[in-house]
């Protein structure tokens, strides 16, 4: 088993200096082009975004991953798995949302439409993408919310459902009994009735 974990966390390891080089790169070109120009383009702001968010996502996946191999050693340490997974999943779906951007912004630019809505997007997209990476930090922050009540009360959650469904499937069999010991009664009296009206 030792042999495996270890071999995983090499694989690990290589991909995250990977991502963390990559991702890395893409900041500090980015940023560097920033202080020299004093401006970004809207490329540029989608694409740092990005790389920040992956940066980031990059961190928390290895962190968690290193405590889920050591989570045998490490039973005290829950509370940070817990906030290591929901600040993965916002980091995630941020990214998600950037990568998106990053996509219909290029659609936006590449293409060539010729219908009112598309042609109005294109003159406008540029003043829109600050204002669209803005929504996206929101929007992440407000779709992970109730994953956060979700993880705070799933121990309670989960044994509530679980005791529910029990009692149903209970009340269900139960029913089913008592309707066959209610024909099994009923039998029973019809032949002691027959039985003593035929002395």
């Amino acid at each position: 088993m030792l042999p495996v974990i270890i071999i995983c966390l090499i694989i690990l390891g290589i991909e995250f200096i990977t991502g963390i080089i990559a991702n890395g790169l893409m900041i500090i070109v980015n940023c560097s082009e920033w202080i020299r120009s004093r401006k970004l383009t809207c490329c540029d702001m989608i694409l740092t975004s990005l790389g920040i968010s992956r940066f980031f996502l990059q961190w928390t996946m290895f962190i968690n991953n290193i405590l889920f191999a050591l989570s045998p050693v490490m039973n005290g340490l829950c509370n940070i798995r817990r906030n290591l997974y929901i600040f993965w999943m916002y980091l995630n779906i941020l990214s998600l949302w950037f990568a998106t951007w990053l996509s219909v912004f290029y659609c936006v630019k590449i293409a060539n439409f010729s219908q009112p809505l598309f042609l109005w997007l294109k003159r406008r997209i540029s003043g829109l993408v600050p204002l669209l990476l803005m929504g996206s930090w929101l929007v992440s922050l407000v779709t992970c919310l109730p994953f956060v009540n979700f993880i705070e009360r799933n121990i309670f959650v989960v044994p509530a459902v679980l005791l529910i469904t029990s009692l149903w499937r209970h009340t269900k069999r139960m029913g089913k009994n008592t309707n066959i010991s209610r024909d099994t009664i009923t039998e029973a009296h019809w032949e002691i009735t027959v039985f003593y009206n035929s002395d």
